[in-house]
């Protein structure tokens, strides 16, 4: 899926401004902007907001489903607006066998640091690719 070259984000550049600001009396730019930045999805774009939740945000419940396979890539899960039917199968987790995992962000960044990822560095952001894992 690709969204476009506008999804990026300059996370580096705006922890400076913010720094810059509070630390060294720098530019007010960072603390004037619009408090909530989004991705809209479709218009591919970023947008600002004034407040979280959005005024014309509606509440919508949302319920898993499936036939009892949802936990591979290739598994039957899907969300519905509306309740399964009773007579769904459920979905079971076996704590004796946990999904798999390359780990969380937090988890890449230390490996990043102590060099355990070859090739990768701090400002290495892309995030891990799991699709080998799923098919499991």
């Amino acid at each position: 899926m690709d969204f476009g070259a506008e999804t990026g984000v300059e996370s580096e550049a705006l922890m400076l401004q913010w720094f810059d600001y509070w630390l060294k009396d720098g530019d007010r730019a960072v603390v004037d902007a619009a408090p909530v930045r989004l991705f809209v999805m479709g218009e591919n774009r970023w947008r600002d907001e004034e407040a979280w939740p959005l005024a014309r945000a509606v509440d919508t419940p949302w319920f898993l489903g499936g036939g009892g396979r949802a936990d591979t890539l290739n598994g039957d899960g899907v969300l519905h607006t509306s309740p399964p039917p009773a007579t769904s199968p459920a979905d079971r987790y076996d704590h004796d066998r946990p999904s798999r995992s390359t780990g969380t962000a937090a988890t890449r960044a230390r490996q990043r640091i102590s060099g355990a990822i070859e090739g990768e560095t701090m400002s290495s952001s892309i995030p891990a690719d799991r699709s080998p894992l799923m098919s499991k």
